[in-house]
């Protein structure tokens, strides 16, 4: 199950956010002393820290899940490598992540129909339950001996506010027991040497969903290296093949492979770590935290260096238009379900180009592409126009003094990471609402054409770091005290 690590990231550099958590070194350090260095949440005063962490909580800036912040007393600043086992969570404790050492994997007790990874013609119309590992099997992840069994109960919130914070970590953890032999369980087996993230992927073709999997996979990789180090990532889920499985082997730098695919012996990893689930990211709409912008900065560097991409810069002029269709991305899909598709942006494309002759502009379906090509894209792009939805999550990846243009933002919370950039002077995001009904399909009308064709001129006239955004449709070209409305 080890595999051969794929070279296609190993010149990467992991970022280590650990400067973005110094904050909260005093108040750990305060509330619960030096023994929280420890990776452990269970061991360690367990019951006091998670009824703290689990209170609702105001004013409270995201941070990655990691080890927790009071090993930023080490010299260098920087988390080191932990060698306890255990769990913990992020600031909020809603993104809860465990660590163990030579954990013993038995795919044998873990029940799912299909294997995953199967090309997405072979199992059209298949049900989503089929994809997903529907028990698992007490000892199915053997703990060397000397770790703490996480219990579920004791990490997940109360049953009111939030039952179902732990989602796949609740099953793994009742299935973790402790090996009955004291010795060294990978010798004499099947052993992965390499760092192993585990996690189980609900959306895994939905560009918005998976990029939380990505920021907390990032979070709690970066957090336990402080050096160069390949990931591999093991999906606890059976999902076919989709456009955005490539980047996972690209950005960690290791192999990527589906749990149900080793048929032979259990396999000993040398260091396992669990990924909070994606749906408590913190870069999630509705997160209990405020964002930190860093930590965003950071995450878009480590993809675009992944992709080799981080001296990619936008082209002066450059118009991308992104271009809702219905497409087939998983077993289930219906393209004729898809909604916010506009029948007609060649006359917007049109349009644009009479108000401004100079501009370059381009229509692209972005959602079916891999990732590396939608960030060379949006990368690229000065000026970025689309309907909310998946593919504007993809504004992440835009160059400084950008425009991006959300339309009919209320019907979706895409918009949720323009919280999260740095130098909103200089990445400008508007939301505008069209004339085509809430959710719907349609056309739009040339006033509204005429309106979208107007901002992108003024962005072109304006040139760099002059465009400035004070509320949804505004903007001001120059002097920010002259605000211009158009």
């Amino acid at each position: 199950m080890s595999g051969t690590p794929s070279e296609t990231a190993s010149n990467r550099d992991v970022i280590n956010p650990s400067r973005i958590m110094n904050p909260y070194e005093d108040f750990y350090d305060r509330k619960y002393g030096a023994g929280m260095d420890d990776f452990n949440g269970d061991r360690i005063r367990e019951e006091e820290w998670i009824d703290d962490a689990f209170t609702s909580k105001t004013n409270v800036n995201c941070s990655f899940p990691s080890p927790q912040t009071s090993a930023l007393a080490a010299t260098d600043g920087e988390i080191p490598p932990a060698e306890d086992d255990g769990c913990t969570a992020d600031q909020t404790g809603r993104a809860v992540s465990c660590q163990f050492h030579n954990m013993i994997v038995d795919s044998s007790k873990m029940r799912m129909k299909n294997t995953g990874g199967e090309e997405l013609s072979a199992v059209m119309g298949q049900a989503e339950e089929d994809e997903m590992i529907q028990s698992y099997d007490k000892g199915a992840f053997l703990l060397r001996q000397g770790s703490t069994v996480p219990l579920a109960s004791k990490w997940k919130r109360n049953s009111v506010s939030n039952p179902e914070n732990l989602h796949y970590l609740e099953d793994v953890m009742n299935a973790m027991a402790l090996q009955t032999d004291a010795s060294d369980p990978c010798n004499g087996g099947r052993v992965v040497e390499t760092p192993t993230l585990f996690i189980t992927r609900y959306e895994y073709v939905d560009l918005h969903h998976t990029m939380g999997d990505w920021f907390n996979a990032y979070g709690v990789s970066a957090a336990a290296s402080k050096k160069k180090e390949k990931f591999n990532v093991v999906f606890l889920d059976g999902h076919p093949k989709g456009h955005l499985d490539d980047a996972w082997s690209s950005m960690l730098g290791g192999t990527a492979l589906h749990v149900k695919s080793n048929t032979g012996p259990p396999t000993c990893f040398r260091r396992a770590i669990f990924v909070p689930p994606g749906y408590t990211s913190p870069i999630n709409k509705n997160a209990y935290c405020d964002p930190v912008p860093a930590m965003m900065s950071s995450f878009v560097d480590f993809i675009l260096e992944s992709f080799r991409l981080p001296n990619l810069r936008r082209v002066k002029k450059k118009v991308v238009i992104l271009k809702r269709l219905g497409y087939i991305s998983h077993p289930r899909s219906d393209p004729s379900k898809m909604t916010r598709v506009v029948s007609n942006l060649d006359v917007l494309k049109s349009t644009i180009e009479k108000v401004t002759p100079e501009a370059d502009v381009t229509i692209v379906q972005i959602e079916a592409l891999p990732l590396e090509e939608q960030a060379r894209i949006i990368r690229s792009a000065e000026i970025l126009i689309g309907m909310a939805g998946e593919g504007m999550a993809s504004t992440l990846f835009m160059d400084k003094d950008s425009l991006s243009i959300e339309i009919d933002a209320v019907s979706s919370d895409y918009s949720f990471v323009y919280d999260w950039l740095e130098n909103k002077e200089d990445r400008v995001h508007l939301q505008i609402s069209s004339n085509i009904a809430f959710d719907a399909n349609g056309s739009f009308d040339q006033d509204f054409m005429d309106k979208i064709a107007e901002k992108v001129k003024m962005k072109v006239d304006c040139g760099e770091g002059l465009l400035r955004r004070k509320y949804y449709d505004n903007v001001v070209c120059g002097d920010e005290n002259k605000e211009t409305k158009i």
